[in-house]
């Protein structure tokens, strides 16, 4: 049903293989029986959040500290997001209510406050900072 691929080298079909391995196995693993229980609230993405949370607070709050590996929190936010993103995917999917429109619409309404209000607070601060350095430049003249 998803992959309709035709591929012409080996490494290609090994690629197609692996994901088709993995939307069988998603597609085992969630079916219309198990459908309510992935809905459900996951204590272990919030616990894999918490944990990508402390190791890029303390990367970044001890930058003098070389800490090998300390990106690492990052890429467990992108892994966390991945899953989460095509568990909806798939789920639109296999119910046939997958609309790319919604989709996005869904994402710019949970996204986009948070980015306007870090916007607003930091225009404000490089319009607060840009007086201090205008008036400091003008003090020089002056005295």
């Amino acid at each position: 049903m998803l992959l309709a691929v035709s591929c012409k080298t080996p490494s290609e079909s090994k690629i197609v293989g692996y994901y088709k391995a993995w939307y069988d196995f998603y597609m085992l693993s969630n079916s219309k029986d198990n459908l309510d229980s992935r809905l459900k609230y996951r204590a272990d993405i919030d616990g894999l959040r918490g944990i990508a949370i402390l190791l890029v607070l303390a990367f970044h709050s001890f930058p003098l500290v070389n800490i090998p590996g300390g990106f690492i929190g990052v890429d467990i936010f992108f892994v966390i997001s991945g899953f989460l993103i095509s568990t909806i995917i798939f789920k639109g999917l296999q119910n046939n209510t997958f609309s790319f429109r919604d989709f996005y619409t869904r994402r710019i309404n949970r996204i986009f406050p948070s980015i306007i209000v870090v916007f607003i607070l930091m225009s404000r601060q490089n319009i607060i900072n840009t007086a201090r350095e205008r008036n400091r430049h003008i003090m020089k003249y002056l005295c």
